[in-house]
């Protein structure tokens, strides 16, 4: 009967543990990952709640002009990534441009920075690597 159960425990291991763990891990992380930026943007409108602002970003991106199938939006005083989720104003940005960001074996990856004044640079969002996003960046740069 001991035997029988050990033998029931190591299958039912091998066949639901493992590949629970498998599932478990990666979920975990994902939602890790969204967690962040959730917690990003939610300090970024509280900020401009805080300022009493919040109502002037809104009305500049609904009337801004939408870049990359709306990722990123470009108002008359700010650009925000809707990836990120973070806001920026114009007058901050140095420069936004594009890199072709090195994964090791996961392939390479294209993705939209923005330089600040500060010295830090931002991710927007990722790019295509076959090259469809570039009539959007050159309008969006310029």
């Amino acid at each position: 009967m001991f035997i029988l159960f050990g033998i029931v425990g190591i299958i039912t291991l091998v066949f639901v543990g493992i590949p629970g763990i498998m599932f478990i891990i990666p979920a975990c992380a994902a939602f890790a990952n969204w967690l962040g930026k959730y917690n990003e943007a939610a300090s970024c409108v509280n900020r401009f709640k805080k300022d009493g602002t919040i109502d002037c970003v809104t009305d500049d991106f609904r009337n801004g002009e939408r870049f990359l199938n709306g990722r990123v939006i470009r108002g008359e005083r700010y650009l925000m990534s809707r990836g990120s989720g973070t806001v920026f104003r114009l007058d901050d940005v140095v420069k936004v441009y594009d890199r072709t960001k090195q994964n090791g074996f996961a392939g390479d990856a294209r993705i939209l920075l923005a330089e600040t004044r500060d010295g830090k640079t931002h991710e927007l969002t990722f790019l295509s690597m076959k090259g469809k996003d570039d009539e959007d960046i050159r309008r969006l740069i310029c």
